[in-house]
């Protein structure tokens, strides 16, 4: 029943915070935060510079080649999709969420929270573990290129005592302080067979221009034979993070992988779509941010656009690899 778990928080989300927003993953692509061959760092600046003001975006750490977590469909009692832990490698790895608040979008204390489950077979003695830490960002992070030497979130860490910590925790190397720890330390959580509540995460963004990035990291550490499917196992939904005001606008490693276009531009009845196969969902909102149609599930290039008001939208997709991508265009 996890679609109800958040019901409370999403309301007070909606009506009295509106500086959030839940995140169901019914719609959310997953971007790759690469380990370097010494696994001692995931997320970089590299990441960071693809979420645009007022915009936010989950990166997975990768496993040979592979993010070790994606958006799985319905299973433990669940009513529609959620983010789980899909590669069988051991050990800590960590989801990184990146808001980018260079547009002062978030300020002021919040209160985030999620929904979540951590089967009881993992446990905890043997540092099998399930934690998050949030971190706000007070400008860019170092990178020298000659010699590797980068400020990082790890989101990777060995199968020993406090492994999910360590995967959630900032490596500064510039020996600059450039991350505040706005939890106070690694929250980790009990295990629990059915969906729960992380219970209020009541954090200060402080004012404006106090924090460039604000990044949500979660972690996740088992041990064993490496063979356990952990989609019926361990889950995250229904998500309070920091809000999108600027959703629509294209990062440039999603300007790299659209291989689709939109055409005739401006549309005055059909808009149609060049180079997108399978199935997709798709959403059409205006300049504002509205949502004025969705679809899930359309195998048509062709959308229906003639009962639309003239002006400018954006119509964003996300194919059956759940990649998101988002186009403008212009309805006569």
């Amino acid at each position: 029943m996890k679609k109800i778990t958040f019901f409370i928080a999403i309301m007070l989300g909606t009506f009295a915070n509106a500086q959030t927003y839940t995140e169901n993953f019914d719609t959310v692509g997953i971007g790759s935060a690469p380990q370097n061959s010494a696994a001692e760092f995931g997320l970089t600046q590299e990441q960071l510079n693809l979420v645009v003001p007022g915009d936010g975006e989950w990166f997975s750490v990768i496993t040979n080649g592979l993010k070790d977590f994606a958006v799985v469909d319905e299973a433990n009692g669940s009513t529609g999709k959620y983010l789980s832990r899909v590669t069988l490698s051991q050990f800590a790895k960590g989801i990184a969420y990146v808001y980018n608040n260079s547009d002062n979008s978030v300020t002021g204390s919040h209160t985030l929270g999620f929904s979540y489950f951590f089967n009881s077979e993992f446990v905890q003695a043997t540092n099998q573990r399930f934690g998050y830490r949030v971190w706000g960002l007070s400008g860019d992070l170092a990178y020298d290129p000659d010699n590797a030497s980068v400020d990082s979130f790890k989101l990777t860490s060995g199968n020993g005592n406090f492994g999910d910590n360590n995967a959630t925790a900032f490596t500064d190397v510039s020996f600059s302080i450039t991350a505040t720890d706005l939890t106070a330390g690694h929250k980790e959580l009990p295990t629990s067979d059915s969906w729960t509540s992380s219970g209020d995460i009541v954090l200060d963004f402080g004012a404006a221009d106090t924090y460039k990035y604000i990044i949500v990291v979660f972690a996740m550490n088992f041990g064993g034979d490496g063979t356990i499917d952990h989609t019926s196992k361990w889950g995250l939904d229904n998500v309070i993070l920091p809000t999108q005001s600027n959703p629509q606008v294209l990062s440039t490693e999603k300007i790299a992988k659209q291989e689709f276009s939109v055409y005739p531009n401006p549309a005055s009845d059909i808009l149609r779509i060049k180079n997108l196969s399978g199935t997709f969902s798709y959403k059409i909102n205006d300049v504002t941010g509205k949502l004025i149609v969705s679809e899930k599930n359309r195998t048509s290039n062709q959308i229906k656009v003639n009962a639309l008001n003239s002006g400018l939208y954006f119509l964003e997709i996300i194919d059956e690899n759940n990649i998101r991508t988002v186009s403008k265009f212009v309805k006569n």
